[in-house]
């Protein structure tokens, strides 16, 4: 039987096309253990907690004792994965907030939502900036700091397509202001940090592991995440649609193990934390131990019990992000209602056996 086929290619995303055409390939002719036929599903992940129950299960095997051969491709931001995912090159995507866009297509079917993604991120100027000098601009929202006069005309340094991008959005909107009153410099994460350690931007919006960084570097948050926003974002797993309609049954297979997995790094802290390390690591991350414990206390996978509790409703920050996003045009408006069409909670059901509530969108 064939192994698992990892490729941690954080490179451009025509290079990242290319390794997935190389690929790409159906159902192998192998067999599992219990001599039934080996099905072969491609696998895009990102280096954050979503993925990390993908490598662990890749790590003990579960999915070859399910029969499955996963071919993961690692990729550094969601765009070129979105990118990869039209192109039919993927058959899931654990992805971040860029995700709405394949769901805004209709090419999309949003089966989970893996993990809370947005806590810990934020926005840091310097400590000498204006902008760190005024606060009780916001009623309610003490912790926000600047002003609209302040804020026209800066400079923010983030990431788009992502949670950088829509904190950023949401902060300028408690001060009466769009994008368009700033100017926002996308950059790749990290490298957002690094420009903005070297003299560049007003202000960086930054997510986790790189809000710490800035902490401990003596940076001031102007605002966090949850300052900015009332609602949770998470991470969310797609499947294709034509894999939907043409292999549920493997779609399914995955969404067990990958559950299964979700639950036994739940049960143990110190096996969460060593395996997120180490996963980083091999993605090129080389977070420090103090960075991960910290990172792990504000984002943490998805399960049974969470998806129980009271006020849960699969989808809703996803249309959050989705209205915001046909605000600033990155989104047509007439392809809005494909996020709210898109969501699928049927494998959750039949594997968990819950009901879950569904954003409708109304």
């Amino acid at each position: 039987m064939k192994k698992a086929k990892r490729v941690f290619a954080l490179v451009l995303a025509l290079v990242m096309a290319l390794s997935l055409l190389a690929g790409c390939g159906g159902s192998s002719g192998s067999g599992n253990e219990s001599g039934s036929e080996t099905k072969t599903i491609r696998v895009g992940t990102l280096p954050f907690t979503g993925s990390v129950p993908v490598a662990y299960a890749l790590e003990k095997g579960y999915f070859e004792e399910a029969g499955l051969e996963v071919e993961q491709y690692e990729f550094a931001t969601g765009a070129p994965m979105n990118e990869a995912f039209a192109a039919g090159q993927l058959d899931i995507a654990v992805i971040g907030l860029a995700g709405v866009i394949s769901m805004s297509t209709g090419n999309a079917v949003c089966i989970y939502e893996t993990n809370t993604a947005s806590g810990g991120n934020g926005i840091f100027t310097r400590p000498d900036s204006p902008l760190a000098q005024v606060s009780g601009q916001c009623e309610g929202y003490p912790n926000l700091l600047g002003s609209a006069d302040l804020l026209k005309g800066t400079t923010i340094i983030g990431n788009l397509g992502t949670s950088s991008q829509l904190q950023t959005i949401l902060y300028l909107e408690h001060f009466g202001l769009t994008q368009d009153d700033i100017n926002f410099i996308n950059m790749d994460t990290g490298a957002d940090y690094q420009a903005f350690k070297s003299g560049e931007g007003d202000a960086v919006s930054l997510m986790t592991p790189y809000t710490y960084n800035a902490a401990d570097d003596g940076y001031i948050q102007i605002c966090s995440f949850e300052d900015a926003a009332d609602y949770v974002i998470p991470d969310t797993m797609l499947a294709t649609k034509s894999f939907m309609e043409s292999d549920r049954d493997t779609a399914k297979l995955f969404l067990e193990v990958y559950l299964k997995a979700v639950d036994e790094l739940n049960a143990d802290d110190e096996l969460m934390f060593t395996t997120s390390r180490d996963y980083f690591a091999a993605c090129g991350r080389e977070y420090g131990d103090d960075y991960v414990k910290r990172d792990l206390e504000t984002r943490f996978l998805i399960d049974k019990d969470y998806m129980s509790q009271d006020g849960y409703c699969f989808g809703s920050g996803m249309w959050e992000v989705a209205k915001l996003f046909t605000d600033s045009g990155k989104i047509e408006e007439s392809n809005l209602h494909n996020v709210i069409d898109c969501l699928d909670t049927s494998l959750i059901q039949e594997i968990t056996g819950l009901q879950v509530a569904i954003e409708t969108g109304d």
